[in-house]
Order: C-alpha cells, then structure tokens, then sequence
C-alpha cells in the first residue's frame, strides 16, 4: 500500500506534465500560426500602401506637368501680347517719325529731296542687310 499511495501522485504528476508539455507545445504552434498570418495582413498592408504611395506620386506628377503646361502657355501668350505691343509701338514710332518729317518738309526746316534720298539710301542698306542675314542662316541650315 505503500506504493499505492506514491503510484497516484506520481501518475497524476506524469499526467500534468504531459498535457504542460501538450499545452506548450499547442501554444507554440498556435504563436507560429498567429505570427504568420500577422506577417500576411502586413505585407498586404505594406503592399497597398506601396500601391497608393506609386498612385499618389503619380498623380501629382500628371497634375505637375498639367501646371507646368498651364505656366508655359500663359508665358508665350504674353510674350505674343508683348510683341504686338511692340509692334504697335514700332508702328507709332514711324508715324510719329513721317508727321515729324512732314512738319519739317512744310516748315521749311528739311530738303524734301535730300530727305527722299537719305530714306532711299537707308532702305537699301536695309534691304541689303536682310538679303546678308538670309544667306548666311541658309548656309547654317
């Protein structure tokens, strides 16, 4: 009777440290799992936001070469408004110019023969440079 009495708590002591052993062993396996789907739901949430991230940039880029497109017509829109500007400066000028010559035909102040002369000398210089200017850029192209 001896034994019997040491027999069932060794035999329940056996028994509990197989299911602790079961139970460790259950755990670990149940960690591993958890851990491996925790891996899974990251990486598709890193994956995603690697998707939005690539979007993002993306669209920023269309919208800045949409900007970009924007800045460059409105230049060459006011460079257009300068050059007519200009133009109708130039234009003004010269007329100023021929009223101003006229004033001084009529007063008296200016032969209007060494005018003409004067005037069809600076046209012809004139005429000549763009002839000059012609050959020499067709040569280049």
């Amino acid at each position: 009777m001896d034994y019997q009495i040491l027999i069932q708590p060794a035999i329940s002591v056996i028994l509990a440290i197989i299911s602790g052993l079961w139970s460790y062993v259950a755990s670990k396996a149940n960690n591993k799992a958890e851990i491996e789907k925790q891996a899974k739901e990251h990486s598709h949430i890193v994956e995603k936001l690697e998707k939005e991230f690539h979007y993002q940039i993306d669209t920023l880029k269309q919208q800045h070469a949409l900007e970009l497109e924007k800045v460059k017509q409105a230049h060459e829109l006011r460079l257009q408004e300068l050059e007519k500007v200009s133009q109708i400066d130039t234009e003004t000028d010269k007329a100023m110019k021929v009223n101003d010559l006229a004033y001084k035909v009529l007063a008296g102040e200016v032969d209007l023969d060494k005018a003409l002369k004067i005037a069809d000398k600076a046209n012809s210089h004139n005429q000549n440079l763009k002839q000059k200017f012609i050959r020499k850029t067709s040569k280049k192209s």
